[in-house]
C-alpha cells in the first residue's frame, strides 16, 4: 500500500511539473505568433519585452533585447510624441534591469549595482 501511495504521489508531481513546463512553452509560442502579425512598434516592444522576461536561453534574450534597442533607437530619433518616447525609455530601462539581474545571478554584485544605478 505504501509503494502504491508513493507511486501515485510521484506520478502526480511529474504530471503537475510537466503541465507547468508545457504551459510556459504555450505562452512563449503564442507570443511569437503574435509578434509575427504585430504592426505597431509599441505592440512589438511589449511582446519582445515579455518574451525576453519569460525566456531562459540567454542567446534568445540577447536577440530580443537587440530588437528592442533597434526599435527604441528608431522611435527616439524619429518620433516627436512624448508618450512614445516615454514608452521607449521604459523598455530601455527593462533591458538594463535584466542585464543587472543576470550579473546578480552570476554573483557579480558590483556590475549588478552599476546597472541598478544606470536605471
Amino acid at each position: 500500500m505504501k509503494k502504491l501511495f508513493l507511486l501515485f504521489i510521484s506520478l502526480y508531481w511529474i504530471n503537475l511539473f510537466g503541465q507547468n513546463i508545457s504551459s510556459e512553452n504555450l505562452i512563449i509560442n503564442s507570443l511569437k505568433n503574435e509578434l509575427i502579425i504585430a504592426k505597431h512598434d509599441t505592440t512589438i516592444l511589449r511582446i519582445l519585452d515579455v518574451l525576453a522576461s519569460k525566456e531562459k536561453d540567454l542567446i534568445l534574450i540577447s536577440d530580443y533585447e537587440k530588437q528592442i534597442e533597434n526599435i527604441v533607437n528608431k522611435n527616439l530619433f524619429l518620433n516627436q510624441s512624448t508618450i512614445i518616447k516615454n514608452c521607449c525609455k521604459k523598455y530601455s530601462a527593462n533591458i538594463i534591469y535584466r542585464k543587472g539581474l543576470q550579473y546578480h545571478k552570476k554573483y557579480n554584485n558590483i556590475e549588478a549595482l552599476n546597472y541598478y544605478n544606470i536605471c
